[in-house]
């Protein structure tokens, strides 16, 4: 499990659009967002499009994760 932060290639796409488990072997568990009331843990629905700041909870082999995290890395 990792946590990885919304970069601005994932800003604006939906989980339903990334097809994370088709297209990189990995399983979004949970979206964890700061907000000024303090950290808001959010359902990974599909069709809500992803914004800066917010950091995935994703599951998966590591080295899935490491592919992952270089692809999206502007």
């Amino acid at each position: 499990v990792e946590q990885i932060e919304v970069t601005e290639f994932l800003r604006g796409q939906t989980l339903r659009q990334l097809d994370l488990r088709a297209t990189a072997g990995l399983n979004v568990m949970g979206i964890r967002k700061n907000t000024p009331e303090g950290i808001k843990r959010i359902s990974p629905d599909p069709s809500r499009k992803m914004s800066l700041g917010e950091v995935l909870i994703v599951m998966g082999e590591q080295k899935d994760l490491e592919s992952f995290k270089k692809a999206i890395a502007g």
